[in-house]
């Protein structure tokens, strides 16, 4: 029998940047240069949504459509592979991935209403102009 497919993980938007590079130092291995840890798009995602935004897993979780210890399992390897770039004092390249890309807006949940998301605002701050409910992520 052939393993389960992997399910789609979704992701808010494609980072700002493609990756990281270490300054200073001089450590090189095997061929003179420094191997790249690849951050794969959904363990950059996980990290957002848990580091930065504040979200519990479950929550997280619920965002990218993944059971929780699914994204439990994501965030830790996201996290393993960030503290093995800073200990060694390698490069980050975030890319790959089966993640599927969802739209950034806010949405009413008493009347439905849709109006785009505003980087840095969370979703919850903004109020619905129509109904004056408080929007949630979509």
């Amino acid at each position: 029998m052939s393993p389960r497919p992997h399910r789609a993980r979704y992701v808010a938007a494609n980072p700002g940047i493609s990756g990281m590079r270490p300054l200073g130092g001089r450590r090189t291995h095997g061929r003179g240069h420094n191997p790249a840890i690849v951050l794969m798009l959904e363990e950059y995602e996980a990290l957002r949504l848990c580091d930065y935004e504040g979200l519990n897993h479950e929550s997280a979780a619920a965002r990218m459509q993944v059971s929780r210890p699914t994204f439990t399992r994501i965030c830790t390897s996201a996290r393993f592979k960030m503290a093995q770039a800073l200990v060694e004092g390698l490069s980050v390249d975030i890319t790959g991935g089966n993640v599927v890309m969802r739209s950034d807006q806010c949405v009413c949940p008493g009347c439905g209403a849709v109006m785009p998301h505003r980087p840095g605002v969370p979703c919850s701050q903004q109020v619905c102009e129509h109904c004056g409910a408080r929007m949630t992520r979509e």
